[in-house]
């Protein structure tokens, strides 16, 4: 098994320049993965929750593998969930199905995914939104 894990806290005052009391925000994050080496396997986790606003949560379920001899495969599916983003009571989420597949030879990953979006709150409607995006990164 292969464990990584971190947290983080961030402060920011968005009225640097007023002459007001300190608003500070604080921003508390973790995160979590493991990965089962031998299947290429893995669970990925997050959260965060600002002091006087939004919460979320993330999580992810992984392989990786060898399906073709150019080089590595990697299928993902992912949830977020927020909430008192921008309004107070608002509930967001999202979700994702992708794709990543390695050629060694020419340093090249190709991906593509999927992914759909949601937003409510009292204040109106909207509609899901849909995203499809795919691209190839290049190390050199």
């Amino acid at each position: 098994y292969e464990v990584v894990a971190g947290i983080g806290h961030l402060w920011t005052d968005p009225d640097v320049d007023d002459d007001e009391d300190d608003d500070t925000i604080g921003l508390f994050v973790g995160s979590g993965a493991i990965k089962h080496t031998p299947s290429g396997i893995s669970l990925n986790i997050a959260g965060g929750d600002e002091e006087d606003g939004g919460s979320y949560g993330w999580a992810q379920l992984a392989w990786e593998g060898d399906l073709i001899s150019a080089g590595s495969t990697s299928f993902s599916i992912d949830y977020w969930d927020g909430s008192d983003f921008n309004v107070d009571g608002s509930d967001s989420d999202a979700w994702t199905i992708a794709a990543v597949q390695k050629i060694d030879d020419w340093s090249i990953e190709a991906y593509i995914a999927y992914r759909r979006y949601s937003y409510d709150d009292d204040g109106g409607s909207y509609k899901d939104g849909d995203l499809i995006f795919a691209g190839a990164r290049w190390r050199f």
